[in-house]
């Protein structure tokens, strides 16, 4: 085989790892979770940096002013890296794609150190560079890498899972003596902290039982082993001791004064805690979607382990036998290691989570995902193909099965967002400070200020008056971002409020002597006394006993270990070895680069996405067509739904969408507890949807429990979030529930021929007459076999009279001659309480005898059946129950009040509505009056016979001449009747 080009294989890497961050090679970045979060705190840091405060606690221009103490909790490693791009020239969101683009680079090349250190103890050192290469590929086109980069936004997490090879690789090197990284490894483990704290907590671990792997693992002789393991740990506990210390003034204040802010309560109210955040086993073997559409917005999310890279690794156990001991050894060490991070992921491991209080910090399990795919690539790695061509079709596999990732949906950003476009960004009380729940507002703050008036000072480039005196004279005569200074006067003694949230650091002097601050109740704004008379007064951001301390610990730390590096410079070689690469055919490096250019061609397509169930042109009230849903069952009771939406034309409106799992009768039965698809998406609100693009979704349907197996309807009804009304209803599928829920038999009240009925309950204890009622019966197999059956029931009166009787087969949709022993359901029914029921209480009775454990007050209206005096008497039939017998009429300055007088010819199943229109001449309506009489109180299911309701409705209108129009529609929507009042005139 000819050997026809040659290169570094450090530059080969290098080549390889660049495709991953291909969405930030320019144009719109990717639409994510958290990339512009980290936009702007990069551009209040940058703003900080160059006033002098280079390693800042308290961020000023967040909170619309108010200041929020990020810096002094969120790892800000990553936002010095994009000031850093900055300070060369480039704009910020240039800054902010070189970060993520040197993140996932450096990803690969601390992958391929770590690879090749490992393996090339017993390969050859071709093979031990292509066990760094498959390694570094794996590792860094992995789904979760890929995710936290494209979809997340995690820059952060980025850079920590970067920086997690090369700190493995330097515990080792230290550890087998190269005494060069005893400076080195405290270095990278500390990089991990100052990028994620978070991930600082799940990594850690691992590096331990890595380094303590390396110790016990060593060839030494039996007399020379406890001497050196003795000697290794204690150069293990050196290096974890150094890298804490060197970043002691990160982690110690953010751990020790996380009391200062609401970080529990605002993640238990966001339900952001890991309970609810563990995947199914099979989530972790997922695959990336494909194709890539690019007209979706909302794509659904993949987070799996690297699938190719463990297969490759799984098919290499049966060769352990050929290979020595000692590279067998780590081999299955990193499967056991990738198994560990695996299982931290799924909910099986619940238990171990809630009994370690620190992992609970890092308060997502699925971030596992990220050492479990370092682990899987090294183990993948270990023995690659001695052939060329092997070597390189491993590689563009574990590429090509990544292309689907690479193009993400993407979002515009700010070229140089200013403090102005920060103040736009920022939502309180939703995304306050750059966070989506506002964990780091000082817990002083138990009510927002009004935010509005700072934030239009700020859009508008003014300065805040933050200094309130009231009748006092205030000059500011210095300012910097955290320290102002002042000139004030006045005449009598006052309290100064400065409109910044209070947080320990906060000091203030009064002609050069401290006084002492304290926070407004409630808003938490600082606040202190000051005597009358003419006063300097110097309002400034410091630090705590605990930030000094570990400040001058992290200093003394780094004066240490650079002592070291000095003592040690002579050593310092870089000895790397053969760097350069043969490669047997040159065409199958440039193969690589071809595939890339033709996977827009074949992984990406436009138009709608192909769903499961599709609709042609499915019109939801000319504003959106719905093109069709996808139904996967998840559990018995369980099944993601996930909607294809695309607005008609801009809509400017937000509609909500509400999903409802109904019978043959329309009961509801599914379970109201919120749930979110576990690869779900966040969807723009409607009023941001653009017609040229698709959104999905997506729901967790789920029936109650107990819920009887049947063919439940999917009904999506879509309605105006600012008044709830609805403007669409449809059935669009069925649910098919085929098991009941089976369980321990329970104490019944009583037997009816095997059924056993558990419970009997209502949906309230007070009703109005006409009211719908829902009656649920819980039922249970008491007997191996059980007849088919009805039941009946009464509702009974004080006076034991049945004033309303049912009756209806058990469980009709799973009749009891299907029943298991132990099978546990609920029948439920709708009845609408008799109109002609008078006020007092009723209980329920079945089959005659059993006198149900359950009563239900009831509420009768006071009734007319006297006509009052009338302006215009009308006698206008409205359907087949009801007459218009008249109305009143009163006008002033463009608006009518109307009184609607109606009779009853007879009562009622159907709650009818009215509506009541003013027309202009071309019959456009202009005003309208629409519900259920009296204002909703009185349906027509209470009226009887005879009875007369007056109808009360008020129309405000420019003055003019219209037409007044009145009717009723039944519960479809459907008109039963219209009466034409006549002519109206609205004076000015």
């Amino acid at each position: 085989m000819r050997r026809f080009l040659s290169f570094p294989s450090f530059l080969f890497v290098l080549l390889l790892c660049l495709p991953a961050a291909l969405p930030y090679f320019g144009g719109d970045i990717p639409r994510s979770n958290d990339s512009l979060t980290h936009l702007y705190r990069a551009v209040e840091l940058d703003r900080l940096v160059r006033s002098g405060i280079f390693f800042p606690r308290w961020a000023p221009d967040l909170a619309l002013g108010y200041g929020y103490p990020i810096f002094n909790y969120f790892a800000y490693g990553s936002h010095y890296l994009i000031v850093l791009f900055h300070f060369t020239g480039l704009s910020f969101l240039w800054s902010l794609r070189l970060a993520y683009i040197f993140s996932l680079v450096l990803s690969g090349v601390g992958a391929y150190l770590l690879a090749r250190d490992i393996w090339g103890d017993e390969n050859s050192k071709t093979s031990e560079v292509w066990a760094g290469i498959v390694c570094a590929v794996a590792y860094t086109y992995s789904p979760y890498l890929l995710y936290t980069a494209h979809v997340r936004g995690g820059l952060p997490e980025n850079l920590a899972l970067a920086f997690f090879p090369f700190a493995l690789w330097a515990v080792r090197r230290a550890l087998i003596g190269d005494s060069k990284f005893i400076v080195i490894a405290p270095l990278t483990i500390a990089a991990i902290i100052v990028s994620h704290i978070g991930m600082t907590i799940q990594q850690l671990p691992f590096i331990a039982a890595f380094g303590i792997f390396v110790i016990v693992t060593q060839p030494l002789t039996t007399t020379r082993r406890l001497g050196s393991w003795i000697w290794g740990a204690g150069l293990l506990f050196i290096i974890f001791a150094l890298a804490l210390s060197l970043t002691s003034a990160v982690w110690v204040p953010a751990v020790t004064e996380l009391p200062y802010v609401q970080f529990e309560a605002a993640f238990a109210n966001a339900n952001l805690n890991y309970r609810s955040q563990f995947f199914f086993w099979n989530e972790l073997f997922a695959l990336p979607n494909f194709p890539v559409y690019a007209d979706l917005v909302n794509p659904p999310l993949v987070r799996s382990l690297p699938i190719v890279a463990l297969i490759f690794a799984l098919i290499s156990i049966p060769k352990m036998r050929s290979h020595p001991f000692g590279s067998r050894l780590p081999f299955y060490f990193f499967l056991v290691l990738s198994f560990i991070a695996s299982f931290l992921v799924i909910d099986w491991s619940k238990l171990i989570w809630d009994v370690i209080p620190l992992l609970q910090r890092s308060t997502f399990p699925w971030r596992f995902l990220g050492p479990g795919s370092l682990f899987i690539a090294l183990a993948a790695s270990a023995f690659t193909p001695r052939r060329p061509i092997y070597q390189l079709l491993i590689t563009l596999l574990l590429f090509t099965v990544s292309l689907p990732m690479l193009y993400p949906p993407r979002e515009p950003a700010l070229e140089n967002p200013t403090l102005a476009d920060l103040a736009r960004y920022e939502i309180p009380p939703t995304l306050l400070g750059t966070t989506t729940t506002g964990e780091y507002t000082p817990t002083w703050v138990k009510e927002f200020p009004d935010f509005k008036k700072n934030q239009e000072a700020l859009i508008n480039g003014n300065e805040i008056e933050k200094l309130e005196i009231r009748d006092w004279m205030v000059e500011r005569i210095a300012a910097l971002p955290t320290r102002e200074v002042y000139r004030i006067a006045g005449a009598e003694a006052a309290t100064a409020t400065y409109r910044v949230f209070y947080f320990p650091g906060w000091e203030a002097t009064l002609d050069g002597k401290r006084i002492q601050i304290q926070p407004t109740q409630p808003q938490g704004l600082i606040s202190f006394d000051v005597p009358a008379g003419v006063h300097t007064l110097e309002i400034y951001f410091g630090d705590t006993r605990v930030r000094e301390v570990t400040a001058g610990l992290a200093l003394g730390t780094m004066l240490l270990l650079g002592g070291l590096a000095l003592l040690g410079m002579g050593s310092w070689k870089v000895g790397i070895g053969d760097w350069r690469l043969e490669i047997g055919n040159y065409y199958l490096p440039i193969t690589f680069f071809i595939l890339l250019l033709l996977a827009p061609l074949v992984v990406v397509k436009r138009g709608a996405p192909v769903m499961q169930h599709q609709f042609i042109n499915f019109d939801v009230a000319g504003e959106m067509t719905l093109h069709g849903y996808n139904l996967q069952y998840n559990e018995t009771n369980k099944a993601t739904l996930t909607l294809l939406w695309q607005a008609q034309h801009p809509l400017g409106v937000d509609y909500g969408i509400t999903i409802r799992l109904v019978d043959e009768n329309g009961l509801q039965w599914q379970d109201e507890s919120p749930e979110e698809p576990r690869n779900w998406r966040f969807r723009p609100g409607t009023d941001q949807w653009s017609p040229d693009q698709f959104y999905y979704d997506s729901y967790v349907l789920k029936t109650i429990s107990a819920a009887p197996p049947n063919k439940y309807q999917i009904e999506v009804i879509v309605y105006r979030k600012a008044d709830r009304q609805a403007i669409y209803q449809q059935r669009i599928g069925e649910f098919v529930l085929s098991r009941p829920t089976n369980v321990r038999l329970g104490n019944p009240l009583t037997t009816f021929g095997g059924a056993s009925l558990l419970s009997v309950s209502g949906d309230r204890e007070q009703a109005s007459v006409g009211s719908p009622y829902r009656l649920s019966l819980k039922w249970q197999a008491g007997a191996e076999k059980i007849e088919d059956q009805r039941i009946k029931i009464d509702l009974v009166s004080t006076k034991d009279e049945v004033v309303y009787s049912r009756e209806a087969v058990i469980t009709p949709s799973y009749l009891p001659s299907k029943w298991k022993y132990g099978d546990l359901l609920i029948q439920s029914f709708i009845m609408r309480l008799p109109a002609s029921l008078e006020s007092g209480e009723y209980r329920w009775r079945l089959n005659g005898t059993y006198n149900a454990p359950l009563t239900i007050r009831v509420a009768a209206p006071a009734r007319l059946f006297v006509e009052p005096t009338m302006m215009v008497a009308r006698r206008e039939d409205v359907g087949e129950s009801i007459t218009l017998i008249g109305f009143n009429l009163t006008s002033s300055k463009g608006q009518a009040v109307i009184d609607l007088i109606w009779k009853a010819r007879g009562e009622m199943s159907q709650s009818y509505r009215v509506f009541l229109h003013l027309r202009e001449a071309s019959g456009n309506v202009i005003a309208q009056s629409d519900g259920e009489p009296v204002n909703w109180t009185r349906p027509t299911t209470s009226w009887v016979k005879d009875e007369i309701v007056i109808d009360a409705r008020t129309l405000n209108a420019p003055p003019g001449s219209y037409t007044l129009v009145a009717g009723m529609v039944d519960e479809s929507g459907n008109r039963i009747g219209e009466v034409d009042l006549g002519a109206i005139t609205l004076a000015p």
